[in-house]
Parts: C-alpha cells; sequence; structure tokens
C-alpha cells in the first residue's frame, strides 16, 4: 500500500508538526487508531491544514472507522487546497474503499428543512452529497417549523437509499414537466395531505373463512385417507390369512371341478384391498392439495385495497378432491 507522508508540507505551529511527525510514525508501525488519535489532534488544533484530513482519513480507514474516512475523503477531494495527486487517489482508491465498507443516504428535503439521524443533526437541507452511515437500523428526523417527519431505515454497506421527506409546510414548487419514474428502492415520507384512511389492521375475515374451510376440508381428506388406508391393509390381511388356509393357489384356477369356497373369499379381499388403496391415495392427494390451496390463499388474497368478489371452494367425492376459485377478478 503507497502511503507517504512529508511532514514539510504542513506549514503548521512546532506542536502540530510533532503531532503529525507522531502520527506517520505511528501509522508505518500499523498503531492506526494511535494515527489516527495524532492526526485527529492535529487536526482540531489547525483545521486550516487540508493535508491533515487527508492523513486523517486513511488512518480512520485502516482503523475501522469508514464512516468518518468517508466523510474526511469527500471533504478532502472538494477541498480546492487539496494536492492533485493525492485528489486523484483518494478519488479511485481510498473514497470507494471507504464507502463500500458504509451505507449512503441520498436525502431530498425541502430547503431550510433540518434533517438528524440518530439523534445526531446533519444540517439543513439541501443535501448534495450523500450521508455517510454504518450499515445497520438508524432513525432519521426531519424538521420543517412545527412539522415533524421520521423514518426508520436499514442501511446495507455499499449501497444507496433515497430517502424523500415532503412537508406540508414546505412552500410549494412547481412539478416537473415530465415527472421520473420513482427508483427501486427510494423511501418516502409523504405529508398526510388528503390521503385516503388505512385499511383495518388485521386478516380479512371472509380470507380467515376461506383458509379456515380449506384447512378443514384437508384434514377431513387426510381422514378420510387413514380409514381407507385401515380398510386397505385389513383386507391385505385377510387375502393373507386365506391364502394359508390353501395348500395351493392353484386350487383357484377357473376351470377346475370345484372350486374352494376359500378362493371367492380371497378373490374378493383382493379386489377390496386394491380399491381402498386407490382410494387412501386419492384422499391424501386431495388432503395436499387443499392443504396448498389453504397456504396460497392466505399469502395471495388481495388486500382490501382491492375490491374484488371471490372465494376459493373445496370440492371432493369418494375418489378424488379439488378446489375452485369463484368470483369475479
Amino acid at each position: 500500500m503507497a502511503f507517504t507522508f512529508s511532514p514539510r508540507s504542513f506549514a503548521g505551529d512546532a506542536a502540530v508538526d510533532a503531532l503529525v511527525n507522531t502520527g506517520i510514525d505511528r501509522y508505518k508501525r500499523h498503531d492506526y487508531e494511535g494515527a489516527r488519535a495524532m492526526f485527529s489532534r492535529a487536526y482540531d488544533a489547525d483545521p486550516s491544514q487540508v493535508e491533515i484530513v487527508f492523513n486523517l482519513a486513511l488512518a480512520e480507514l485502516q482503523s475501522g472507522h469508514p464512516v468518518d474516512a468517508a466523510r474526511h475523503l469527500r471533504a478532502y477531494v472538494a477541498s480546492p487546497q487539496a494536492q492533485p495527486e493525492r485528489v486523484a487517489s483518494a478519488r479511485s482508491k481510498w473514497l470507494p474503499d471507504a464507502e463500500a465498507e458504509v451505507g449512503r443516504l441520498s436525502i431530498e428535503a425541502p430547503a431550510g428543512t433540518q434533517v438528524s439521524v440518530d439523534g445526531a443533526t446533519l444540517g439543513t437541507a439541501p443535501f448534495v452529497d450523500p450521508v455517510y452511515v454504518a450499515p445497520g437500523e438508524h432513525d432519521l428526523r426531519a424538521q420543517t417549523g412545527s412539522e415533524e417527519r421520521t423514518m426508520h431505515i436499514s442501511a446495507v454497506a455499499g449501497e444507496t437509499i433515497s430517502v424523500r421527506f415532503l412537508m406540508k409546510d414546505a412552500p410549494p414548487t412547481p412539478p416537473p414537466a415530465s415527472p421520473p419514474p420513482a427508483s427501486a428502492g427510494s423511501i418516502e415520507n409523504p405529508a398526510a395531505v388528503d390521503e385516503a384512511p388505512p385499511p383495518p389492521r388485521g386478516p380479512q375475515p371472509a380470507k380467515v373463512a376461506t383458509v379456515l374451510g380449506l384447512g378443514v376440508a384437508a384434514v377431513a381428506a387426510a381422514g378420510v385417507a387413514l380409514g381407507f388406508g385401515v380398510g386397505s391393509q385389513t383386507a391385505e390381511n385377510h387375502a393373507d390369512d386365506l391364502r394359508s388356509s390353501l395348500k395351493s393357489t392353484s386350487a383357484c384356477y377357473p376351470g377346475l371341478p370345484s372350486i374352494p369356497a376359500a378362493c371367492t373369499q380371497l378373490q374378493s379381499a383382493i379386489s377390496a384391498q386394491g380399491r381402498d388403496y386407490k382410494l387412501q391415495l386419492g384422499f391424501y392427494t386431495g388432503a395436499g392439495v387443499l392443504a396448498v390451496a389453504a397456504v396460497a390463499t392466505w399469502f395471495l388474497w388481495p388486500r382490501r385495497t382491492a375490491q374484488t368478489s371471490w372465494s376459493v371452494q373445496p370440492a371432493f367425492d369418494a375418489r378424488s378432491a379439488s378446489a375452485q376459485i369463484v368470483g369475479a377478478f
């Protein structure tokens, strides 16, 4: 990593020079936190030395303070007193490295709106540059006169979130000739003017009734399937007993002079076992279809704002089960 300092580039007093030199020495010894402390003290003592900001930003980046590093690097590249070669390296290397570790907020608010993040004041709108925050949850607050708006956001490292505050007390602005489409991932906090009342909370009664009906039908179909399963197993056990009672199943071949009565009973038991087994599979399949329909209805039911008239109705008979969607869409 190329990181060079020239103490002579600082024209401050001896105390500031000593802090800078100590910071350079600590940085070279990989004591990045110690270097950050020295550069921070030097900058507090003489904020006019913009090169200290560059040194401070790199020490912050290496010591795990990417938010502060991104803010100081952006301030450095915007300074007309910054060295051109360091501005180039900050733009191409260091600022992208810092921004990859932080979340960025693009804040849009009426001019004069005071904005704060997590209780810390950011300043007054408009905000030209993005606001850097640590990845995670944050609370934003905007105030114009007596009007206040709040917003909760979840910042992700390396990504930009667009935040828009619309204030009722703000002076009106003419709408654009061709309003741009809303960008994906943007967050708006509109003023509550002429808004429709929010829909009531909680699931709709028709939704609950439909899902409950499908669930009950699924359980009933599964119960019927279980009953046929028991019947199939009983018939199979009976057929096994009949086979054991016969010395040989060849005695049941058609065309023989006499066929034992057990042969007729065996054929009946085999037929009953096959019939019950097929019905068992059919009702289990129907129960699965109804259960899936119940889950799908719960998640796909239209919201209250969409006025629809439809329902899902279960239907099953002795051989099949199904669900029908009835109504107008």
